[in-house]
């Protein structure tokens, strides 16, 4: 049936659709298709063109008397690329339908015949056919291809998706392509560059590379910077431009105030109120030089026992002087000073032991006066204490966290109207000077008997009086708990 003879034909089988399959072996633009049939024609009956592996376009023939036909000669000379490509076909497949499912007719086709133009892409206007299939395209020099199909570019030309040939020239710099004669990819334009040349149209230095020349097989030369201290360099100059805090030509070194190169350089970053001589430098490891009191890799932090920066101070921190008997321990608040002190007394800033009051204030030469110390932060029999009237050590009865009771010693006033006063000091063993209090212990008189009368009589000198007065009151006001034991009377 494709012999070009009538005597001859194909029959089909008697039910279902029927598919012809026509291999052109090569691809052509068909410009018509027409069946011939010895029998009545298909109820309906279709074309698909197949190119490339894929169906591209399908239509449906029209039938009139014997023959049925596609008639696409007025689609003979697309202008576009879309167009063309629907008259493009590797393969035809021709569908035959009957008009029903009980339908058992044959169909008997007697001649094929395909009528098509050799499939140049639009380039060429004739071709030179083999006579068994294959044909070489004649392409047009103004479209810039070759090949036999004229479906390759020129050298240095690129493919247009929606026009025929190659109609764009590659848009490339020539002194950095690799290859002048073949300057860009035909397919997508990309320019080919040398090694060490960047940019669409390779012009320009890649990163770390300067002074593009053509002669130069890489395009540009090196430059001779420290990638690890630089950020980039002049494509022109090739001068090396340092991170910060980097330096030198090649961007190989720290500068002053930084370190750690391997790492970018860090800021040393040093709190001079802490550095010795304000020094801004600093160690391989970034360890700031740090005034004798202070600490710290910023030299910004005081030594434990020590608080108050000061860029003034020459060891830059002061100790802390928390008191041993008040104080947890001997570390203070770095910043404030502030003793950590038992029971959570904040009441002082080095935790010293308060006296609140002293009673009773005064007591006979001969010594023996129950004396009660009140306060908070006195600390407690594990730790020795010496209480003081003046120079003279008293004797200790008891002591709390919050009292001490001693008894007052004798003392010689030397004859001295009136008594003698001295002031209370306390000192704490181990706490270096003793804390002296703005309390007083008046020593008075001791009380004379008059032996001559038949009851006991203790007179005072008449300096006294007044103060015996004052005496006789406070004892009697006295709970027995702290009355002594011997009877006055007057």
């Amino acid at each position: 049936m494709l012999d070009e003879k009538t005597d001859t034909s194909w029959a089909s089988s008697t039910r279902g659709i029927i598919t012809l399959t026509l291999d052109l072996v090569r691809s052509y633009q068909i410009q018509s298709l027409r069946v011939t049939f010895a029998s009545t024609f298909p109820s309906r009956m279709e074309s698909t063109f197949v190119f490339d592996s894929r169906d591209t376009e399908t239509r449906a023939f029209t039938c009139s008397g014997s023959e049925c036909v596609i008639d696409l000669s007025q689609m003979d000379s697309p202008q576009t690329m879309d167009k063309y490509e629907k008259l493009r076909a590797e393969t035809i497949k021709i569908s035959m339908h009957r008009a029903g499912l009980n339908n058992v007719q044959s169909f008997v086709v007697s001649e094929i015949f395909v009528l098509g133009r050799c499939d140049c892409e639009g380039s060429a206007t004739s071709c030179l056919y083999d006579g068994v299939g294959g044909y070489e395209c004649n392409c047009s020099a103004k479209t810039n291809t070759r090949g036999v199909a004229c479906d390759t570019c020129n050298l240095n030309f690129i493919k247009s998706s929606d026009q025929f040939g190659c109609p764009l020239a590659c848009s490339c710099d020539q002194t950095g392509v690799a290859n002048v004669n073949d300057m860009c990819d035909q397919v997508n334009g990309l320019c080919k560059c040398k090694s060490n040349v960047d940019g669409a149209a390779c012009d320009r230095c890649k990163p770390f590379t300067y002074s593009l020349q053509s002669t130069n097989p890489d395009g540009c030369s090196a430059c001779n910077c420290n990638k690890t201290g630089a950020l980039s360099c002049s494509n022109t100059t090739g001068e090396c431009q340092c991170r910060d805090n980097t330096v030198s030509d090649q961007c190989d070194q720290c500068s002053d105030n930084s370190y750690s190169f391997a790492d970018g350089c860090k800021l040393c970053d040093c709190n001079t109120d802490g550095t010795v001589g304000k020094r801004t430098d600093c160690t391989d490891i970034g360890q700031c030089y740090c005034k004798e009191n202070v600490m710290g890799l910023k030299c910004d932090m005081c030594k434990p026992g020590f608080y108050s920066l000061s860029a003034t101070s020459i060891p830059g921190c002061k100790a802390c002087s928390c008191h041993s008997v008040g104080a947890e321990h001997q570390t203070c608040n770095s910043v404030t000073g502030q003793c950590h002190c038992r029971n959570g007394d904040i009441s002082d800033l080095a935790c010293n032991p308060v006296i609140s009051s002293m009673d009773p204030t005064f007591g006979p030469e001969t010594g023996g006066t129950r004396v009660t110390i009140n306060g908070h932060l006195l600390g407690n029999d594990s730790q020795t204490i010496k209480v003081m009237l003046g120079n003279t050590f008293q004797q200790i009865l008891d002591r709390k966290e919050d009292v001490i009771i001693f008894s007052s010693q004798s003392y010689n006033s030397s004859g001295t109207p009136g008594g003698d006063s001295h002031s209370l000091h306390v000192e704490w063993a181990g706490n270096g000077n003793a804390i002296q209090y703005p309390f007083t212990f008046h020593y008075l008189d001791d009380p004379v008997f008059d032996k001559s009368r038949s009851d006991i009589v203790i007179t005072y000198s008449r300096t006294l009086l007044f103060l015996l007065l004052a005496l006789f009151s406070y004892l009697k006001s006295l709970s027995d708990s702290h009355m002594r034991k011997r009877k006055w009377c007057i």
